[in-house]
């Protein structure tokens, strides 16, 4: 037996059958369509040939055993959903010129424990780690210029965020953040652990870090 794929015109459409336990895609594919491994548990390990320039929304969504992907370096954005509800995922490297990641993109993936960022990275969106509890550390890169509502909400054993600049500053009070121009803010909560925030926006374009990003306070 075989993995078993639907493709059209070098689009991954659905996968129909997976038996092998790492992955690795045909290279001529170009992109994998919105919930093309979808509730697909049978998956554990993905790896992504260079010429995919995109993954659509909620690719991966409810894939409860997969623990490991290896990305393409030509993909930008990680889209709504991709990687929700996707408990076994332990941790994620970012590939080199991400610029957004998309609503929701890790909600629930309960066991994922880090994440790297590099930094190209310009927005994180709503939601888009909310619950994932096993969550400690961060580096936010300097590059950040939005943080979504509830980014980080429901991350109970989060530590540290840790946006790397020059011009570091430390915020301790939110109070003192409400009152930062050109900040809309508002933001830590659920996040028991969270000792201290640093910043990196002292002279640098608008920042906007959304209220409630890191949940009730």
């Amino acid at each position: 037996m075989k993995n078993i794929f639907k493709i059209f015109d070098n689009m991954l459409i659905k996968a129909e059958m997976i038996v092998d336990d790492n992955v690795i895609l045909p290279s001529n594919i170009t992109s994998i369509k919105s919930f093309a491994f979808s509730n697909c548990e049978e998956l554990i390990s993905i790896t992504l040939p260079n010429n995919i320039v995109e993954i659509g929304e909620y690719a991966f969504h409810n894939c409860k055993n997969l623990k490991s992907i290896i990305f393409s370096d030509k993909i930008t954005i990680i889209n709504t959903g991709v990687f929700s509800n996707c408990p076994s995922l332990l941790s994620i490297t970012l590939p080199n010129n991400i610029t957004k990641i998309g609503k929701i993109a890790f909600w629930k993936c309960l066991n994922l424990t880090s994440v790297e960022f590099k930094d190209n990275v310009i927005e994180i969106d709503n939601y888009a780690f909310s619950g994932c509890s096993s969550l400690k550390s961060m580096i936010i890169p300097r590059t950040v210029c939005v943080i979504g509502k509830g980014s980080f909400y429901m991350c109970p054993n989060v530590k540290y965020k840790l946006p790397i600049s020059s011009n570091i500053f430390i915020i301790w009070s939110l109070k003192l953040m409400r009152n930062r121009t050109n900040w809309k803010i508002t933001s830590i909560g659920n996040c028991h652990n969270l000792l201290r925030l640093i910043t990196a926006f002292t002279h640098e374009p608008k920042r906007t870090i959304n209220y409630e990003c890191f949940g009730e306070y």
